[in-house]
């Protein structure tokens, strides 16, 4: 993906988003990881396609939707076990 086509979807899910909180912590996500990036030099030696793996499974850690606790996730793993 080339940074104009990431930079396009950015700009598509920002003006998709309705709610004015979750927009505020897009924002201050934004900031603080610029402040982040520029404080770790290996950020840099990594490629593109890293840099985006890690931001989106940043973004996949902060969206709770599909998050369990780990009470839950213990008993699947028992019955999983137990079968």
């Amino acid at each position: 993906m080339t940074s104009a086509e990431i930079r396009s979807r950015i700009h598509q899910k920002i003006d998709s988003v309705k709610d004015p909180e979750l927009l505020r912590h897009y924002f201050d996500m934004i900031i603080k990881d610029q402040y982040k990036i520029s404080q770790h030099t290996f950020w840099d030696k990594l490629t593109d396609q890293q840099r985006i793996d890690i931001d989106q499974a940043y973004l996949e850690a902060e969206d709770e939707t599909g998050n369990i606790s780990n009470e839950e996730m213990m008993k699947k793993v028992s019955a999983w076990i137990s079968k």
